[in-house]
């Protein structure tokens, strides 16, 4: 990813380097604190030559992943990278997994993909499929359930697909506001292999995030027209023709996909028997203390207690799910919470940082290993202490603000994307470890970029400039 961003921004044939001080302005104060801090953490972290590793690492990554997005908006035009185009782009993925379900559906991925799924596998079996007798007598399969194509977590589809989903929504509303059938109708096409995606990859969260982020654009998109047109949101609404067979076309495909999820949820165990789990990591005991020394004959016995009337092979489940899965999780948030706490200044920035205090704490290796607390936030305030996980978290509220202010603007549709890829960003991670790695990359690009074009078009605006971030 950013190879192709900086190849964009070097050898793009329509450079616009002129004024990129004045682009340096518009950088939210929040990003150069973030920013500063990053650089100069390594001085005061307790392992000084970790935290330089993970800075040449991960965090330097993000760093110039920040840098590129700033460069963009003077190089590339914003007609070339509109909001269309990003939620293209951050929807790849989502292609690429669509296009190899109905491959593995039609039986053309053999088990050389399935052992061990990869480009380079999905490439020697597309050659012997095409090269052997029996290429052309593909037959329908059970439908692949659970595929992930060549992603080995579902949650890379998911973040990918919610980010998608975020940018693509606002173009719906950009659309329905403006009776445009044919951009509405790409737009919830979009949408709606988004969230067919994450449902089959079984990626619970995504599915989730993508209810709330659909429900989320609704209600500020009318809130919004209606400040924007000068209205009270008591006066009473007269819809045309047109916007009512939106409204019950997009309700019907919001009315599919619960329906979808409905279905989904009673045949799966992941899903019926979540909330089970969950409640279980709340109840109970210490949470380190099982982390580290595993569950206690009396920690089965307040189990089989509560859940015993539900039978052996469910109670088997929850304990399956308090040791690794959704129960497990509880714990690691509640342990990791006890630790950020006692563990105020961090500790090497590093994505170990979890691990590391753990086995501090329980003075031998837990039991339970987790190679993170599956929460960033957690996950940040161990790395980086209480200073950091503030900081990124002001950084983020900046962003959602700024996408909250603009609503009431002319450019409302930037605004939008930017509130929901914020607020999507900073909710996601209370319940996943979204602050590293090529996520961060995800994150900075795409959400300097969206916030950079809004306020540089009012820049633009506000001195008479038409051309400059056009």
């Amino acid at each position: 990813m950013l190879g192709m961003l900086l190849w964009c921004l070097l050898f793009s044939p329509e450079h616009q380097t002129q004024q990129p001080r004045e682009v340096a302005r518009l950088v939210p104060w929040p990003l150069y604190a973030w920013c500063a801090f990053l650089l100069l953490f390594p001085l005061w972290s307790a392992d000084p030559s970790v935290a330089w590793i993970n800075l040449r690492g991960q965090w330097g990554e993000s760093i110039l992943t920040w840098v590129l997005a700033w460069g963009a908006i003077f190089v590339l035009r914003s007609s070339r990278l509109g909001l269309w185009e990003l939620a293209l782009v951050s929807a790849a993925p989502v292609f690429l997994h669509i296009l190899l379900l109905c491959m593995a559906w039609i039986g053309l991925l053999g088990p050389v993909f399935f052992a061990e799924p990869s480009l380079a596998s999905l490439w020697f079996t597309i050659r012997d499929a095409f090269s052997s007798s029996e290429a052309w007598k593909w037959q329908l399969k059970p439908f692949p359930m659970g595929f992930r194509g060549v992603e080995p977590m579902h949650g890379n589809l998911g973040y990918a697909a919610s980010q998608a989903m975020a940018i693509a929504l606002a173009c719906a509303c950009r659309a329905w506001s403006e009776g445009a059938g044919v951009k509405m109708v790409k737009a919830c096409a979009l949408i709606g292999i988004c969230f067919l995606s994450v449902l089959i990859a079984g990626s619970r969260g995504a599915v989730y995030f993508s209810l709330i982020l659909i429900v989320m654009a609704i209600v500020l998109h009318f809130a919004s027209s209606r400040m924007r047109n000068g209205s009270s949101l008591n006066r009473r609404w007269k819809p045309t023709i047109r916007q009512v067979l939106y409204g019950l076309a997009g309700l019907s495909s919001l009315l599919i996909f619960v329906g979808a999820l409905l279905h989904t949820a009673q045949r799966d165990e992941r899903w019926y028997s979540m909330w089970d789990k969950l409640e279980l990591g709340w109840v109970m005991g210490n949470s380190t203390r099982i982390l580290c020394e595993g569950l206690s004959d009396v920690d089965e016995a307040v189990i089989l207690s509560r859940y015993g009337n539900k039978g052996e092979n469910y109670v088997e489940v929850l304990k399956a799910g308090l040791l690794e899965q959704d129960g497990a999780r509880v714990l690691l948030m509640r342990a990791g919470s006890d630790m950020v706490v006692q563990f105020p200044w961090g500790l090497d920035g590093s994505r170990q940082a979890y691990q590391k205090r753990i086995l501090q704490v329980c003075g031998h290796p837990p039991v339970l290993a987790f190679s993170h607390a599956h929460q960033a936030w957690i996950n940040l305030g161990l790395a980086f202490g209480w200073l950091g996980m503030l900081l990124f978290a002001w950084l983020l509220v900046s962003f959602a603000i700024q996408g909250w202010r603009t609503l009431a603007t002319e450019d409302w549709t930037g605004g939008l994307a930017l509130f929901l890829l914020a607020s999507f960003w900073g909710l996601r991670g209370f319940v996943d470890a979204v602050y590293q790695d090529h996520y961060l990359q995800m994150q900075a690009f795409f959400l300097l970029f969206l916030s950079l074009n809004n306020t540089s078009r009012r820049s633009r605006v506000s001195r008479g400039n038409p051309k400059y971030g056009a």
